[in-house]
């Protein structure tokens, strides 16, 4: 079994582009950066007008074959004295499957598991992790199912706006509720549909823009960033006959939605993390 080696070192930042190119001279092509332990990254969004915070120092990760990794670790330390270098050893086989330990089976409720094809048993609702958002495991995706699993018994039809990996609007489905998803990320709405064939579950996904939606459905989720819930209110408001399931939305900026959702009733607001979930009725 092949074996890598992954070397690391906490790094000033303007200090980064020297340590890459000595690197580079001892076999590494590719590198990770991320912030040092205990530091998250600051994500901003397309429409926020701030600037992210950088990091001052950040930790910089290469991966070297054995011979090289030794190698490279001495180099480091002649020219880096005053830094740390780890080297850890990573089978070739382990870092092919090492994704897979940080996906696993979700139970959401009594009639209602999300699991990934590695760990699913007969019942579950399978999503293979891929390119479109929502497996189960973040914490906006898990409340909403959690509505979704608490309100099917008295719906009649869901609507999933920004449907990602279908994963929400399957959820209903599968518990007895005809739905319907869409999004306007073409891609996602492929695995959405490869997603319902896996499952074999029937449901409509499509592009079809939010304003073409002409049907009202008293159960409407969507997991959305919460600048563009407060853009889409208007239209949440028009489709929603019933219940409204929302999330996505930092804690910070629950109200922005909920006053863009006023004429609605607020059932239940529940934070997990940094994320809020909301469940607004029409009465």
């Amino acid at each position: 079994m092949s074996e890598w080696v992954a070397l690391s070192a906490v790094i000033d930042r303007d200090r980064m582009a020297e340590l890459t190119r000595l690197l580079e001279t001892h076999g590494a092509t590719g590198f990770e950066e991320a912030p040092p332990d205990g530091l998250a990254p600051d994500l901003v969004q397309p429409w926020e007008k701030r600037q992210a915070t950088v990091h001052v120092r950040l930790t910089l990760r290469t991966w070297l074959n054995p011979e090289d990794a030794s190698k490279a670790a001495d180099a480091v330390a002649k020219k880096f004295p005053d830094l740390e270098v780890l080297l850890e050893t990573v089978k070739e086989e382990d870092w092919a499957n090492a994704w897979k330990s940080h996906h696993h089976r979700i139970p959401i409720s009594d009639s209602l598991t999300v699991s990934p094809p590695w760990e699913a048993q007969e019942g579950d609702l399978i999503i293979p992790p891929g390119n479109a958002f929502g497996t189960g495991d973040h914490p906006s995706t898990f409340e909403c199912l959690r509505y979704i699993s608490e309100l099917a018994p008295s719906a009649t039809s869901c609507l999933d706006v920004g449907c990602g990996s279908g994963v929400l609007a399957l959820a209903a489905t599968k518990l007895g509720v005809p739905s319907i998803g869409i999004d306007i990320d073409a891609p996602s709405v492929h695995s959405a549909i490869e997603n319902a064939e896996l499952n074999g579950l029937q449901a409509d996904f499509s592009t079809t823009p939010l304003q073409r939606i002409t049907t009202q459905h008293d159960l409407v989720v969507a997991n959305l960033f919460a600048e563009v819930l407060v853009a889409l209110a208007p239209e949440l408001l028009r489709v929603t006959s019933k219940h409204l399931v929302l999330a996505g939305i930092l804690n910070e900026k629950a109200d922005s939605v909920l006053e863009a959702l006023a004429e609605l009733e607020v059932r239940d607001r529940v934070t997990s993390e940094a994320w809020t979930c909301l469940h607004l009725e029409r009465t």
